[in-house]
C-alpha cells in the first residue's frame, strides 16, 4: 500500500491558498559564472514554475509583460536597464562584463491588467559574479520583495527573505522542481531559511503575499494585491 506523503500535501495546499490556479510567473536564468572581458547572455521566461521546461511563447505572454524592464546593477552601483530582444520562448539581453564582483539582475513588473480581482505584480532576480561568493548578496527592491543570498559553508544553501525592508518572518517558501516535486521550507523570526535538497536538479524559488487592498487599477476594479518573486537556481 502506498502511503501518500503529508509533506507534498501541505505545499499544494499552500499553493492553492495563495497561488492562483495556472499560475504563471516571470523567471530570470543566466549563468552566475562570468570573466571580465566577456559578454553574458540573460534570458527572461514566462510560464508555471514547476514546469520550466515548458514556457509560454513570447507572442502569447500575459497583458504588457512584453514591456518588463531587466536591470543590471554592476558592482560599483551602476544601474542600467538591458535591451532585450525577443525569441520564441524568451526575451533576452547581453551585457559586458567589465568589473570584479557581483552584478544583479532584477525585474518588478505591475500587470497592466487585472487578473481574476488581483493586482499582480512579478518580481524576479539572477547575479552573476566573476568569483565565489565571499560575502551575503541581496537582490530586488526595497518597497517589495528581496532575496538575499548567503555564501555556503556547507551542504545546501543558505538564503535571506525581505518585505519591506524587514526581514519576512515565518512565512513560507515554496521551491519548485517539477509538477510532481514541490517543497515548502518556513522563515526563521529574521527571514532567513536553509534549504538542502535531496537532488542536485534545479528549482525555482518562490516568495509570495496575497493581501486585501481594494482600489482600482487602470480603471478596473481589483481585491487583492499579489506580489510573486522568483529565483532560478
Amino acid at each position: 500500500m502506498r502511503i501518500f506523503n503529508m509533506k507534498y500535501l501541505w505545499t499544494a495546499l499552500f499553493w492553492l491558498l495563495t497561488v492562483p490556479s495556472n499560475a504563471h510567473a516571470i523567471w530570470i536564468e543566466t549563468n552566475t559564472e562570468a570573466k571580465v572581458g566577456d559578454w553574458h547572455e540573460v534570458r527572461v521566461f514566462f510560464g508555471e514554475p514547476n514546469e520550466t521546461n515548458k514556457p509560454t511563447p513570447t507572442e502569447r505572454w500575459y497583458s504588457d509583460l512584453n514591456t518588463l524592464s531587466l536591470l543590471l546593477i554592476s558592482p560599483s552601483g551602476k544601474v542600467v536597464t538591458l535591451e532585450k530582444k525577443q525569441a520564441e520562448l524568451y526575451y533576452y539581453a547581453n551585457f559586458k562584463v567589465e568589473e570584479e564582483g557581483v552584478y544583479t539582475l532584477s525585474i518588478n513588473h505591475l500587470v497592466a491588467k487585472v487578473y481574476k480581482r488581483m493586482r499582480l505584480r512579478y518580481q524576479s532576480v539572477a547575479y552573476v559574479s566573476t568569483h565565489p561568493l565571499k560575502e551575503t548578496i541581496i537582490m530586488g527592491d526595497k518597497s517589495f520583495f528581496r532575496l538575499g543570498i548567503v555564501p555556503a559553508e556547507k551542504e545546501g544553501q543558505k538564503y535571506k527573505a525581505f518585505y519591506k525592508k524587514r526581514g519576512l518572518k515565518e512565512e513560507n517558501v515554496t521551491f519548485d522542481f517539477s509538477v510532481d516535486k514541490s517543497v515548502t521550507v518556513r522563515t526563521d523570526k529574521k527571514g532567513a531559511f536553509y534549504f538542502n535538497p535531496d537532488t542536485s536538479d534545479r528549482y525555482v524559488l518562490n516568495l509570495a503575499k496575497k493581501k486585501k487592498h481594494r482600489g482600482k487599477h487602470n480603471d478596473r476594479k481589483y481585491l487583492f494585491d499579489y506580489i510573486w518573486l522568483t529565483f532560478r537556481h
